[in-house]
């Protein structure tokens, strides 16, 4: 009778790939161009909202409420004035940066 070839076992390996990493803070390429805007402006910044775009999230709101507020007939988002105060730059560009529609713009 003929032997069989034994089979060998190997133990289970660790995987190679690296474990998933969260995704980075301060956003991608969209909040570097609004930084720059930010950073290279010469006069001040004006930020827009698209009201067909906005679907009241209420985002930007809670994150920078000197510079938005909410319509009380539809809950969507409106500028209380275009231009970003001093010192409220780093709101806006979280605000511009959690928006999930991409409603809220910057203009330099």
């Amino acid at each position: 009778m003929a032997r069989l070839p034994q089979v060998v076992r190997k133990e289970p390996t660790r995987s190679t790939r690296s474990p998933r990493r969260p995704p980075r803070r301060g956003g991608g390429r969209r909040a570097r161009s609004v930084r720059r805007v930010l950073r290279d402006r010469r006069q001040p910044v004006k930020v827009r909202v698209d009201s067909e775009r906005c679907q009241g999230h209420t985002l930007c709101a809670m994150i920078a409420p000197e510079v938005f507020r909410l319509r009380e007939i539809d809950g969507h988002s409106e500028v209380i004035d275009e231009e970003v105060p001093a010192g409220q730059e780093t709101q806006v560009i979280e605000a511009v940066n959690s928006c999930p529609e991409r409603a809220i713009s910057t203009i330099d």
